[in-house]
């Protein structure tokens, strides 16, 4: 089982399934430390990665990736079963300053377009609660941004999803 992992950070997500028996194609990381991380752990280490050589073994901007390699992730549809990731959650935890207009959060549509090049057939999207949680816009709260991924996976894909219900309700 093949999977890429976006927003990767230091490689969590990738440690727990490399020891669920599955095997990461590449992982995608903005910040220089932690991709160092990743790299160290579980590339130099662990050997967890079949990087494919059109990919430079380094920290990415996700948007970089998608405008220079559209061909190249369309041409690995069909054979990645996973895309594990989430976008950054400080624009919607409710822990946080929760800030509608955090550019952070724009990076769910960067997610999906990834999503829409590549077309996995599973998809592991991380966030946090106030992610299902729409934003106060007066005395009414906004529609959640769950909801609105929902939809454009559901325009994303030439396969049918098999989830009964959206994943993201709480």
């Amino acid at each position: 089982m093949k999977y890429i992992d976006l927003f990767s950070g230091c490689g969590g997500l990738s440690l727990g399934l490399q020891k669920s028996n599955w095997k990461g194609l590449f992982a995608i990381e903005k910040n220089y430390d932690a991709f160092l991380t990743l790299k160290h752990n579980l590339i130099d280490q662990r050997n967890h990665f079949d990087w494919p050589d059109w990919l430079e073994q380094k920290n990415h901007d996700i948007n970089t990736i998608i405008s220079q390699h559209k061909s190249e992730l369309k041409s690995l549809r069909g054979t990645i079963d996973l895309v594990a990731g989430g976008p950054p959650c400080q624009g919607f935890s409710m822990a946080g300053r929760r800030n509608e207009k955090d550019n952070r959060n724009k990076l769910i549509d960067s997610y999906i377009e990834f999503v829409d090049l590549v077309q996995p057939q599973v998809l592991f999207f991380e966030n946090v609660k106030g992610f299902t949680v729409g934003f106060k816009k007066g005395n009414k709260r906004g529609e959640a941004y769950s909801q609105y991924v929902w939809r454009e996976l559901e325009k994303v894909g030439e396969r049918k999803l098999n989830c009964v219900n959206p994943p993201f309700h709480s």
